[in-house]
């Protein structure tokens, strides 16, 4: 298994993530200033930790890029805003959903992600675009 200490030690999130580390199909990598979580060959997380409120001169008035995204699909968004309190569409990235640091609710709804996350639940997590290679 690779060693991904390296990677998660760029985020103050990742230690609730230890408990997938260890798993067969846990990866991760740096994405876009973020670290992206891989469990089950989905992504299903994204950490960010930045200070950011504005992107593309459109000014939110919190920290767009500070907490965890969550790929999802559409389809799930109600239900894991019930179940993940805190979450909210992300601004930019509008098909996913995202829980900032700052939420009341952060550290509960965060370690539920991680719970539904080993669980394989089928509302979290998007699978990679493969590109095709020619040949």
């Amino acid at each position: 298994m690779p060693n991904y200490e390296k990677i998660l030690s760029k985020s103050s999130q990742a230690h609730f993530f230890e408990t997938l580390v260890e798993r067969e199909t846990f990866a991760c990598k740096k994405m876009f200033g973020s670290v992206a979580i891989y469990f089950n060959y989905k992504m299903v997380s994204g950490l960010c930790e930045g200070d950011e409120e504005s992107w593309r001169s459109v000014r939110y008035g919190y920290k767009i890029w500070n907490g965890v995204l969550i790929p999802t699909d559409h389809s799930h968004h109600q239900s894991l805003k019930k179940s993940l309190k805190g979450t909210e569409n992300h601004p930019v990235l509008k098909k996913w959903l995202y829980l900032p640091m700052e939420s009341k609710h952060y550290e509960k709804s965060i370690q539920l992600l991680v719970e539904l996350i080993k669980k394989n639940d089928n509302r979290i997590g998007v699978f990679p675009s493969v590109k095709k290679i020619h040949g």
